[in-house]
């Protein structure tokens, strides 16, 4: 059987079944970004802890949301840094979080050392919970549409 016999019809669905395997790789290589946010936009929200008059390093802040932030629940967070800084992440790091009212909890996780065994060693709040509780929270932030850099969270 030569090339010139094969009808056109023929020829188009056997380059249709040999590019379909590379077609069908493509579109999963093209799917595998990161997901789409599953709730409101994250607006950028930068801030600082001091701690006794001197920059907090490696404390953990955490923004419970005050109103409805979606079907999935999550409250955005950081960590400190040397400088007592932090930027807050909800879906990707450092990307802020959705506007709206915030409860503000601070934490200082201390590791503790238990032996071995530990993937990952327990903690204890250094500040032994007196700012972890976002009920009882003293800081309350409005996080605006755009950018937000907000007071120093200032910890006596």
């Amino acid at each position: 059987m030569s090339i010139s016999s094969i009808s056109p019809t023929a020829v188009r669905s056997l380059l249709f079944a040999a590019c379909l395997p590379s077609l069908l790789l493509l579109a999963v290589v093209a799917g595998c970004d990161a997901p789409a946010p599953v709730g409101p936009a994250a607006q950028s929200v930068q801030g600082s802890v001091v701690y006794q008059g001197k920059p907090a390093n490696g404390f953990r802040v955490t923004f419970y949301p005050q109103f409805d932030i979606g079907p999935q629940q999550f409250a955005p967070s950081a960590m400190t840094d040397a400088e007592g800084k932090f930027t807050l992440t909800s879906y990707k790091a450092d990307d802020g979080a959705p506007a709206g009212k915030y409860a503000v909890a601070i934490e200082w996780p201390q590791e503790i050392d238990k032996g071995e065994g530990y993937d990952v060693p327990p903690t204890v709040d250094g500040l032994k919970g007196r700012f972890a509780d976002p009920v009882k929270s003293k800081w309350q932030v409005d996080v605006l549409v755009g950018e937000n850099r907000l007071e120093p969270f200032q910890i006596p």
